[in-house]
């Protein structure tokens, strides 16, 4: 056991006084009181606060029926709880029966596929014949347009028409 001094007693004071200290530290603390009377006179009057506190409390007797109010919340919680995992089960099987039909109708338009809409695409031009991109139009109604800029394209029209001007 290494030896411990005031410092550390007085740190370790009111949990020993509260009778809360335990372990190597107890032994350490209760082995420096004995031998020192100004830590023992400490430790002896953290005590007797913490006496006196206790008799500061009031004595008085829960109200009618508070057992009975307190069993009641703990077992209605319980059937909250058990409602909660009811509904976490439920909502899991859902989400399987979903997966698998999703999975059913995929693997029946896999077998049975539909064609696509025709698209018509052109490529787009910068002077000097650098392609910078391409439309898609389809020929759906409404039709619908996709516009692909490639930037590195771009990067080299910037470039000429920088050295140029």
């Amino acid at each position: 056991m290494t030896p411990i001094g005031c410092a550390a007693t007085r740190d370790a004071a009111p949990e020993l006084a509260l009778d809360i200290l335990d372990g190597a530290e107890r032994a350490e603390a209760l082995h420096h009181v004995a031998r020192c009377p100004r830590c023992l006179a400490y430790v002896a009057e953290l005590a007797q606060v913490s006496d006196q506190l206790v008799g500061l409390a009031p004595d008085l007797e829960p109200p009618p029926r508070f057992a009975h109010r307190v069993i009641g919340q703990i077992t209605s919680r319980r059937r909250h709880t058990n409602w909660r995992w009811a509904a976490a089960i439920t909502a899991t099987a859902a989400t399987v029966i979903l997966v698998i039909a999703a999975t059913g109708i995929l693997t029946r338009s896999a077998a049975h596929p539909v064609s696509a809409p025709p698209l018509r695409s052109v490529v787009m031009l910068a002077p000097g014949a650098i392609t910078v991109g391409q439309v898609v139009v389809s020929g759906v109604s409404p039709a619908q347009m996709a516009v692909n800029i490639h930037s590195a394209s771009c990067g080299t029209l910037l470039r000429t028409r920088g050295s140029a001007a």
